[in-house]
């Protein structure tokens, strides 16, 4: 799931589609197995993927927001030094 997660990240970048489209991808592996008993399978496994994917892309927007954030901090500051010169 991780590698699936990370391909569809680099090739497609963050973007509102990206969940849709990790989904599309996780899809299309064959060896992802079900958890748990014949019983609960289909929906204990249902739930870790959605958990992993919503823990994981929040993640992946935190650290996307830093940097952003660290760059505007940096423009901020050379747009003021600039001003003093």
């Amino acid at each position: 799931m991780e590698a699936a997660t990370l391909y569809v990240l680099n090739e497609e970048g963050l973007s509102s589609e990206v969940l849709f489209s990790i989904c599309s991808k996780l899809e299309q592996i064959e060896s992802l197995q079900l958890i748990g008993c014949d019983l609960h399978a289909d929906g204990l496994t249902s739930s870790i993927v959605n958990f992993f994917l919503i823990t994981r892309v929040h993640f992946v927007c935190s650290r996307s927001n830093s940097i952003d954030n660290a760059k505007k901090e940096k423009s901020k500051l050379h747009r003021k030094s600039a001003k003093l010169v």
